[in-house]
């Protein structure tokens, strides 16, 4: 399984062998192997069943690494992950020739969509957390009072100095209204600032 993105095309984002001793076909996407490199770009599988035999005359470069690198048969399937985000997996068989059939290309294609998207949410859920980190922290270093209401004025998040304002932690001030907190009220202030943004 073979992982790219878009900040840069045609560059290894994740790399992954499932059989020990097969050479890995991860260089198969460099300039070295024009032929190659084309056909995934453009989405299109490459089935090699008899290698060379099922090899066109221009994959000259292509021929000569599957043959020293022993191939009899292999099979690359390029496909979308997510948002931008695109990868290959591929297959080789060193001992026997194989024939590969368009069910098996149809499913392997939806196995590396799936182990694909599940990396791709993955870092998007790291990153997420990485920024929710730097959002709290930039906030709560301010001395001025920041919180979060909803609609119906209760707390949602507060920063450091708010909560020390009222004498409270961050995670007693969620979920009780601001007014409340700030004036000791039951009902929002009359020039209530917040009210008139919202």
């Amino acid at each position: 399984l073979i992982l790219f993105d878009n900040h840069s095309p045609m560059e290894p984002v994740i790399i992954s062998s499932a059989v020990c001793g097969t050479p890995l076909l991860s260089d198969i996407v460099s300039e070295k192997y024009p032929w190659f490199r084309e056909k995934i770009k453009r989405g299109e599988a490459i089935i090699l069943g008899k290698i060379p035999d099922d090899l066109v005359p221009e994959a000259g470069r292509e021929r000569d690494f599957l043959l020293q690198e022993g191939y009899k048969s292999i099979l690359i399937i390029p496909f979308r992950a997510g948002i931008g985000n695109w990868g290959l997996i591929a297959f080789g068989s060193i001992q026997a020739e194989r024939k590969w059939s368009i069910e098996l290309v149809r499913r392997l294609k939806l196995a590396g969509e799936i182990l694909a998207n599940a990396n791709v949410r993955k870092q998007a859920e790291e990153t997420l957390r990485m920024s929710e980190s730097q959002k709290e922290m930039i906030l709560n270093a301010s001395v001025d009072r920041i919180r979060y209401v909803d609609k119906d004025m209760r707390i949602i998040w507060t920063n450091k100095a708010s909560a020390l304002r009222a004498g409270l932690s961050a995670e007693e001030l969620v979920g009780r209204h601001c007014y409340e907190v700030n004036h000791g009220t039951q009902t929002p202030c009359a020039v209530c600032p917040t009210l008139r943004s919202m």
